[in-house]
């Protein structure tokens, strides 16, 4: 079984006797299970879920894959039933006010594609 804790500037979720986390990292659909390798991974913004039933999508960040443990830090964690047209519409406008070679822009830009997809899913 594995702990996780989703870790962010803000707050700190932790998840215990998890035995599959599902995500996004930059080389591809990762899904870690008990006695996987150990590593360090960058992940994209998406949803995160923890066996099959816990989903929290996170803007992007990074993950460390332990033994018995998986840290996941994210500059954000949100619920997907939090996620509205108004922090839509934050994520554009955080996304319009930076220039196409600001070195978030392209994690931005994943971010609002990704929370789209949520809003029109709901709809």
């Amino acid at each position: 079984m594995y702990s996780v804790r989703l870790i962010t500037p803000e707050k700190l979720k932790k998840i215990d006797d998890a035995k599959l986390i599902q995500f996004e990292a930059f080389n591809g659909q990762m899904g870690v299970m008990p006695g996987h390798e150990k590593m360090m991974v960058m992940v994209k913004p998406g949803i995160v879920t923890i066996d099959n039933e816990n989903e929290i999508f996170i803007t992007g960040g990074f993950a460390e894959i332990k033994e018995s443990e998986i840290i996941i830090i994210s500059e954000e964690i949100v619920y997907p039933k939090d996620i509205t047209h108004d922090y839509l519409q934050k994520k554009i406008a955080y996304l319009q006010g930076l220039s196409a070679d600001h070195p978030d822009y392209d994690n931005a830009f994943l971010t609002v594609q990704n929370i789209e997809h949520l809003v029109l899913s709901k709809e």
